[in-house]
């Protein structure tokens, strides 16, 4: 059984350690009201936290891996496999021009610097629109 106000209408977001665009990213998760927001305070040390917190999305900023695209790829298998996100939005901030890797990591869903505010906005929203059983918290009012 479920207690009210508990995380049955919020859907877990986890930001993997990103420095600039971890503040826009946790600025537009705000603004979602069905988010339960955590964010790694430390380059690395997120995979304990995705132990504990079992999120459903996950958001990686892939310029922190410095650009090495094996080291990128390897560390996206294991944050994957670590979870049982169903989707992982990757901020892609690096100049990288070939992003296949994201394809075979089954990643559809990621944003590409230089990225406009409505892009990410709408990226965030496709997300949770993904999760049928997450409905949107209906605010009471007055009328009838």
């Amino acid at each position: 059984m479920m207690v009210a106000g508990s995380r049955e209408k919020k859907v877990i977001v986890y930001i993997e350690d990103v420095v600039v665009n971890g503040v826009l990213m946790e600025m537009i998760a705000r603004r979602i009201d069905r988010c339960e927001l955590h964010r790694s305070e430390t380059v690395g040390g997120g995979l304990d936290m995705i132990d504990t917190l079992n999120p459903e999305i996950v958001l990686v900023d892939v310029n922190m891996l410095q650009g090495e695209l094996d080291g990128t790829v390897s560390r996206l298998v294991r944050l994957k496999n670590r979870c049982s996100a169903k989707l992982l939005a990757i901020v892609d901030d690096t100049e990288m021009q070939d992003t296949s890797f994201l394809k075979k990591l089954e990643i559809q869903d990621y944003i590409k610097k230089p990225f406009r505010l409505a892009e990410v906005v709408s990226t965030i929203d496709g997300l949770f629109s993904q999760f049928e059983e997450v409905q949107p918290i209906v605010r009471e009012s007055g009328n009838v």
